[in-house]
């Protein structure tokens, strides 16, 4: 296989538009939305930025929207860019941990208010973390503030809402909450292992320690 710079360019890219085309929906949405912002920010007349981003003058009981709008904004292209690198793989991993609606419940919903006022990276770099000591991960926040697991819609509301709303049909990148059961690695993790026992001391007839006299 040669490589010469434009064939390895070539396969990168390659390989970026084959992983942009198997992001989940929530996912995908949220990344068209940061670049639409992004793009009528270049607009003359277009204030986005200052109607969205997050300023404890400005944030009242009418502005509260901020708090969940601050996170799509950026400075420039390339704070937009390093966002995207370091939030959308941890974001597609969550969708497909948990499902598209949850997601949407958790991050723009009525249950994101106190998600909403840390930066996202953190949060997912939180439950991602959680996610290997357990099969339902937490959300643990601050110090001393325990764990947030009732800002989870349950289950049985989000199944009906999916039933009667058929978001199932509304497209083949959408994760139901009965797809995101068993996480992406298909198992429950374990926690409780046995240690393995190394070989030669086990039997009732080993004799340990001296040779007696």
């Amino acid at each position: 296989m040669p490589s010469n710079p434009t064939h390895m360019l070539k396969l990168g890219l390659q390989r970026t538009t084959s992983y942009i085309d198997h992001l989940p929906i929530f996912t995908k949405v949220v990344m068209c939305i940061m670049v639409a912002i992004e793009a009528a920010a270049l607009l003359p007349g277009w204030r986005l930025k200052s109607w969205g981003r997050l300023e404890p003058d400005l944030v009242n009981f009418s502005t509260l929207y901020r708090t969940n709008t601050y996170p799509l904004m950026h400075i420039d292209a390339f704070h937009l860019t390093i966002n995207f690198l370091g939030v959308v793989p941890l974001l597609e991993r969550f969708e497909k941990e948990h499902g598209t609606l949850i997601s949407v419940a958790l991050f723009f919903g009525p249950f994101s208010t106190v998600p909403a006022l840390i930066i996202w990276g953190f949060l997912l770099y939180a439950a991602e973390a959680i996610r290997a000591n357990a099969t339902v991960p937490y959300f643990i926040i601050w110090v001393g503030l325990g764990y947030l697991k009732f800002l989870v819609p349950p289950e049985v509301v989000m199944r009906f809402i999916e039933t009667k709303l058929r978001l199932r049909s509304w497209s083949s990148f959408y994760v139901s909450v009965d797809q995101k059961t068993y996480g992406r690695d298909g198992v429950i993790p374990l926690t409780n292992v046995v240690p393995t026992v190394a070989p030669g001391v086990t039997g009732s007839n080993q004799r340990l320690g001296p040779a007696p006299v």
